[in-house]
C-alpha cells in the first residue's frame, strides 16, 4: 500500500498548490478517463473543510455572502483569523482502491441530521446547501465520516 500525507495551512492559496500535485496523482492512479469524477468529490471536500471546517463559515453564512457578492472578501478575512489551521490530506493507494481523507481542525458537523433535514427540506436555500455533499458522493464509490465530521474519507474502487 503506497501512502501520501499532506499538511496545508487554510489560504486558498495552499489549496490551489494542492490541488495541482492531487489531480496529477489521480491522473496517475485511475488513469486519465477515470480520474475526473474523483477529483470533483475532492475538490468539493477540500473546499467544505476550508470554508466549514477551518473558517468556521457555515451553511446559511455562505448563503449570505454569496447573495451580497462578498464570499471572496470573507474568506480572506477569515483567513487572517483562521489561516494557520491545518487540513491533513491522506492518499492511500491499495490493490482495489484509492483512499483519499481529508481532515481540518474544524469543530465538524453532524452528518447525519444534515442529511435527514435535507431530506425533510428543513433547511433553508436548499438550493445552495449540502450540493457539495451531493458531487462528493457522486464522484466516489464510499464516502464515510467520522464521528466529530470534521473528517471525510473518500473511496474510488479500482
Amino acid at each position: 500500500m503506497h501512502q501520501l500525507k499532506i499538511e496545508v495551512k487554510s489560504t486558498k492559496a495552499e489549496l490551489d498548490k494542492i490541488l495541482a500535485v492531487i489531480k496529477e496523482k489521480l491522473i496517475s492512479d485511475l488513469g486519465s478517463d477515470n480520474w475526473k469524477h474523483f477529483y470533483v468529490a475532492f475538490q468539493e471536500a477540500l473546499q467544505n473543510a476550508y470554508e466549514h471546517g477551518s473558517l468556521n463559515l457555515t451553511s446559511l453564512e455562505k448563503a449570505k455572502f454569496l447573495e451580497n457578492n462578498s464570499l471572496d472578501k470573507e474568506l480572506k478575512n477569515r483567513e487572517e483569523l483562521f489561516g494557520s489551521k491545518i487540513i491533513t490530506i491522506e492518499i492511500f493507494k491499495k490493490a482495489d482502491a484509492l483512499i483519499i481523507s481529508i481532515e481540518d481542525q474544524g469543530l465538524g458537523f453532524n452528518q447525519k441530521e444534515f442529511m435527514q433535514n435535507k431530506e425533510k427540506k428543513d433547511m433553508p436555500n436548499i438550493s445552495l446547501s449540502g450540493r457539495g455533499l451531493s458531487l462528493i458522493k457522486t464522484g466516489s464509490d464510499q464516502v464515510e465520516f467520522n464521528e466529530v465530521g470534521n473528517k471525510i474519507i473518500l473511496t474510488k474502487f479500482l
